[in-house]
């Protein structure tokens, strides 16, 4: 958790927040290596890192057109290089 989330200092007053704080990082350790095992599965862990994937996934925008229909705005080329990877970020894709 230090390395990867940069977890390691915490400055909770309460158990109760504390444990909190413990369980969401927990949590995105926990989708930090689904992402790893899934960049490993399809041999892309030498040339693309977690960070990066989220990187990119967060240049992604969705907007609402007129009338409440949702689209996403343009997606750069190495997101969408990504999104094969991951369908699922993206659901609407």
């Amino acid at each position: 958790m230090k390395n990867h989330l940069d977890a390691d200092k915490t400055h909770m007053e309460t158990d109760a927040a504390v444990r909190g704080y413990f369980f969401v990082t927990f949590l995105a350790l926990r989708v930090y290596f689904a992402v790893l095992k899934r960049l490993h599965e399809n041999e892309l862990n030498q040339k693309v890192s977690v960070a990066e994937v989220f990187w990119e996934l967060r240049k992604v925008e969705r907007i609402r057109k007129p009338g409440g229909k949702e689209a996403f705005a343009q997606i750069p080329q190495r997101a969408r290089e990504i999104v094969d990877v991951f369908p699922e970020a993206l659901p609407m894709a």
